[in-house]
């Protein structure tokens, strides 16, 4: 990060670098624009890319009182983006790890659960079935017993109208 003191003519005052020092800002995007917030005594903040960094960085320029009341100066701080997210990612990993760890738990017991419900109705429903089976043998039996009773029935009939032809010729 950095701090420099820039003048309204857009002179360097102070900078950690000394060789900086009274030198004027060149006429890049980011410097104009700084250049600018100086003139208009505004605040001003945006990203840029910092060549010597090679990195995006947040740039702050604020207005200050220089020693007499005519000098227009702004502080510029420069802060790298990725240590300014630094913690934001660490605490995102973590929440993402955590999220994922959940995700893992919840369906670790959906499936215990599931099969602890499943298994027991598979039992009830095999049961059903087997019974289901059982019902449907007994009804043939019925059914073949019914018929056969049927036929006798049938038989016994025919067998009495006979009869009762014969005796009625007599």
């Amino acid at each position: 990060w950095w701090i420099t003191t820039i003048s309204s003519s857009g002179r360097v005052i102070a900078d950690a670098e000394r060789g900086r020092i009274e030198t004027l800002l060149d006429d890049s995007d980011s410097n104009s624009r700084v250049k600018e917030a100086v003139a208009k005594r505004e605040a001003f903040t945006a990203t840029v890319f910092s060549s010597s960094l090679n990195a995006d960085v947040y740039e702050i320029v604020v207005p200050v009182q220089g020693g007499d009341a005519d000098a227009r100066w702004s502080l510029v701080v420069g802060l790298p983006m990725d240590r300014i997210l630094a913690e934001a990612w660490r605490v995102m990993l973590r929440a993402l790890l955590l999220g994922c760890l959940t995700l893992l738990a919840v369906i670790a017991v959906v499936a215990w659960l599931s099969r602890s419900i499943a298994r027991p109705l598979k039992h009830v429903a095999d049961e059903l079935s087997a019974a289901a089976k059982e019902v449907e043998g007994a009804s043939r039996q019925t059914q073949a017993a019914s018929q056969s009773l049927a036929d006798g029935t049938g038989q016994q009939a025919a067998s009495l109208l006979e009869i009762a032809l014969l005796q009625c010729r007599w």
